[in-house]
């Protein structure tokens, strides 16, 4: 796999979130939807809101990269704002895109 480039990025006045994120801790796996990895990663939802999340992961991602984020019998479609290493492996920012329960 090919590691992208990882930068931190300072948000803007304008990129401020809209709504509080609570801290959380759930286990969860993450696929690459675009560019299209077949893979499931696990990862841990440490924050969350109802349209977007700070995961953390051992693989780094691209920005503008599609993923999908599977928990239970929720798979929520989501967008990388931002990735960038921490102490425990890469904190990476999504936007939630749409949002499927199985039944």
């Amino acid at each position: 796999m090919l590691v992208p480039e990882v930068t931190v990025q300072v948000p803007s006045a304008s990129d401020q979130r809209q709504e509080p994120r609570s801290p959380v801790r759930i286990p969860a796996k993450m696929r690459p939807v675009y560019p299209c990895v077949l893979q499931r990663i696990p990862v841990i939802i440490v924050d969350e809101s109802s349209s977007g999340s700070a995961i953390l992961s051992p693989e780094p991602l691209y920005q503008g990269s599609l993923v999908q984020i599977l928990q239970g019998d929720l798979t929520r479609l989501a967008e990388v704002r931002y990735c960038h290493l921490s102490r425990e492996g890469y904190r990476i920012g999504v936007r939630i895109k749409a949002c499927h329960h199985a039944r």
